[in-house]
């Protein structure tokens, strides 16, 4: 098997020399004798920090510090592995037509004791919409206006979208009289022992479990595996990791989180795959379970369906089938079936070209189990590999019959780019006037996903395979509910507890 390489070191907490101690047992359980001396908490928790990143959440780009620092910048709204809309500075919202209607959670203050007030969130929007800097600007594309009275918020959008309130997910700052950004999260920055740190807020809600953060600056990326084994880091969230074997003296724990992130099929319409029944029987015999155990090594999910995330949208549905069903699927696709080996009705062999690039050796590894499978039923596939920018070249003339690439969807759960007869991804030319139409009515919100997604399983314009998954190590000892997202693999930091 071969070994995925190192894509993204994320964002690392380093807990150096970390200890626990015994939390005294709030006021509703002291008389409990059960669970009086049970909690617990970290102190002395060191993370990873680029002291030289803009200071306006809305406008730092450098996404350690971005998600880390959601325990202070508290976003309007979060939401967990099932797109469940599970806190924030909102208390609750509402979607009508083309605005969505934000209600303000009144017990939230800033960490000066300031109220929250819906002009401080609008103005957030808005520096986002103006400065094509902010990593926010791109997911807010869609938005007309924002406009604040009180304590509610009105976001109105440019066109109705099913997904728009997801990328309503960003940091919620004031400007202090200092200059420094405030926020509403469970910590403020302040110092502490001569560094910077993050310190619980007396306006938290909740209260932290942990006490101090101090903010470090991070060492080299390819120090980062060494350091884990060493004990020098104890929490290493990462992508995808070229070996997942550490040291055997490591006693921790891993957790996950699924991403937006699919790895896909790419189909020309004017090549062998022409029809939608052909495209819907080569995607029966992608083994999708072997690529995520073998390649994916277990971090993620597989998936015959376009959007993010599919398989809590929609109710899951078989992805292994019987080798008699997948034969079927072809024959009736206009194929032959010449004792178990497919070719086309003439009798001549069927061939396909099925492109990757070079430095992608998860698609690599992935394109050889799809070669593998094809050529058990007499389909011969050439994987042929080329550099970035030829890669992207071929994909631009359809030079191909497949390719197989990853694809990071958008906050608004909009895969349209991909598979629309005009969209901008949808290299291979494929055509469907009732998909455009499908697609049309779910993003108006006249059809649900599911009758959405049923028209796409007809057409087929692409082959879903996958989606990854962000891996979280933990140190044995510490404790999460691990409730994340792919816009925070970490979770909710001030939850975090000591076993």
């Amino acid at each position: 098997m071969k070994k995925m390489m190192l894509l993204l070191i994320a964002v690392c907490l380093i807990l150096s020399g970390c200890s626990a101690k015994t939390k005294p047992a709030s006021s509703e359980k002291a008389d409990d004798p059960g669970t009086a001396n049970t909690e617990t908490t970290l102190t002395d928790i060191s993370c990873l920090y680029y002291p030289g990143a803009d200071p306006d959440p809305i406008l730092s780009r450098n996404l350690t510090n971005r998600k880390l620092l959601d325990a202070v910048y508290l976003p309007l709204v979060t939401f967990d592995e099932t797109l469940d809309i599970t806190g924030g500075c909102a208390e609750s919202y509402k979607a009508e037509g083309d605005t969505l209607r934000f209600s303000l959670d009144t017990n939230r203050k800033f960490s000066d004791g300031s109220a929250l007030t819906g002009e401080a969130v609008a103005a957030c929007f808005n520096r986002a919409m103006k400065d094509e800097t902010s990593p926010y600007h791109a997911q807010l594309q869609n938005v007309e206006s924002v406009t604040a009275a009180g304590n509610f918020v009105t976001v109105t959008l440019k066109e109705q979208a099913p997904g728009a309130v997801y990328t309503c997910c960003i940091p919620v700052a004031k400007q202090g009289k200092d200059g420094k950004f405030l926020g509403c999260g469970n910590y403020f920055i302040g110092r502490k022992n001569g560094m910077n740190v993050l310190l619980p807020s007396k306006y938290a809600k909740p209260e932290p479990t942990i006490d101090v953060i101090y903010l470090q600056e991070p060492k080299e990326t390819s120090e980062l595996t060494g350091m884990f084994n060493s004990g020098v880091l104890d929490v290493l969230p990462t992508d995808l990791l070229e070996d997942n074997t550490f040291s055997a003296s490591r006693n921790y724990d891993i957790a996950s989180c699924l991403q937006n992130r699919m790895l896909y099929l790419g189909v020309n319409d004017g090549g062998n795959l022409s029809s939608a029944a052909l495209r819907r029987a080569f995607s029966m015999l992608i083994p999708r379970d072997d690529i995520v155990k073998n390649v994916l090594m277990g971090l993620g999910k597989a998936t015959a369906r376009p959007f993010y995330p599919a398989w809590n949208a929609l109710p899951e549905e078989s992805l292994t089938y019987e080798e008699e069903k997948i034969v079927k699927a072809f024959v009736g696709a206009g194929w032959k079936d010449a004792g178990g080996k497919l070719m086309k009705a003439d009798g001549q062999k069927i061939r396909l070209s099925l492109l990757i690039e070079e430095s992608d050796p998860a698609a690599a590894d992935a394109a050889e189990r799809i070669k593998a499978a094809a050529t058990a039923r007499g389909i011969t596939v050439t994987v042929e590999t080329e550099p970035h920018q030829a890669f992207d070249r071929r994909l631009l003339r359809g030079d191909f019959d497949l390719f197989l690439r990853w694809q990071d969807l958008p906050l608004d759960l909009d895969p349209g780019a991909l598979f629309c007869s005009d969209g901008t991804q949808n290299y291979g030319g494929v055509k469907s006037a009732s998909l455009d139409r499908a697609y049309a009515d779910w993003r108006r919100g006249s059809t649900d996903a599911k009758t959405f997604c049923d028209v796409f399983a007809a057409e087929m314009p692409l082959i879903p395979v996958a989606f990854s998954a962000q891996t979280v190590y933990l140190t044995k000892g510490l404790r999460h509910d691990m409730k994340m997202s792919y816009l925070c693999p970490l979770g909710n930091l001030a939850e975090w507890q000591a076993n």
